[in-house]
């Protein structure tokens, strides 16, 4: 009876690291196939609580633009600028990888290397990979649904550890030629009434 428990438990532990080696392999193909774009660019539409946004974002690198409904989101890899669209004001801060976090929704491809434990299922086309962060951070647990064929994301479900819940579903994802670092950081001639405020 114990060989047999013993046996079972090898086995359980085999299953359980064959899976997670498999979840990661999704997401580094993922990874390989978006990182092999020199920029790419992908509509969404996000749901935060009763809030439901949308627009387009241009990814490279680290660094993203955001053309959205609300507002108009720039990040060069260090500073971030935020014009809301309603009072015309731009928010400089130097955002905290939480805050990346929640902006970005291809945060997934470097959040998974790390502090996170990875489990898989398949539906459909499409499989599912569950982040669960190994300890207490700012995202609790992540679901990311990619496509089996073309290795791209169509949906990230984040949950924080405070419980609040943020759907981005992600669609029509292009590849696209490298961009200067202006395309990334906001310009005041191109916006010449907003106005500026500096909050870092």
């Amino acid at each position: 009876m114990k060989r047999l428990y013993f046996f079972s438990v090898i086995l359980l532990l085999a299953a359980t690291s064959l899976c997670a080696q498999t979840a990661k392999s999704v997401l580094d193909k993922t990874a390989s196939v978006l990182s092999s774009y020199p920029s790419c660019s992908a509509a969404f539409t996000a749901t935060m609580g009763q809030g439901t946004t949308s627009g387009n974002i241009t990814l490279q690198g680290r660094k993203f633009y955001v053309s959205g409904n609300e507002a108009l989101v720039w990040f060069d890899g260090q500073t971030q600028w935020m014009l809301l669209r309603s009072t015309n004001e731009v928010n400089v801060t130097t955002p905290s990888a939480q805050e990346l976090q929640r902006m970005n929704p291809y945060t997934f491809l470097n959040l998974y290397k790390s502090g996170y434990d990875l489990a898989l299922k398949t539906v459909g086309s499409n499989h599912i990979v569950t982040l669960t962060a190994q300890k207490r951070q700012g995202i609790k647990t992540m679901e990311v649904t990619i496509n089996k064929s073309s290795h791209l994301p169509s949906r990230v479900v984040m949950t924080t550890q405070k419980g609040s819940k943020s759907t981005i579903d992600i669609s029509q994802i292009k590849k696209g030629k490298k961009l200067p670092d202006s395309a990334f950081r906001f310009s005041q001639k191109d916006h010449p009434k907003a106005s500026v405020v500096d909050l870092r």
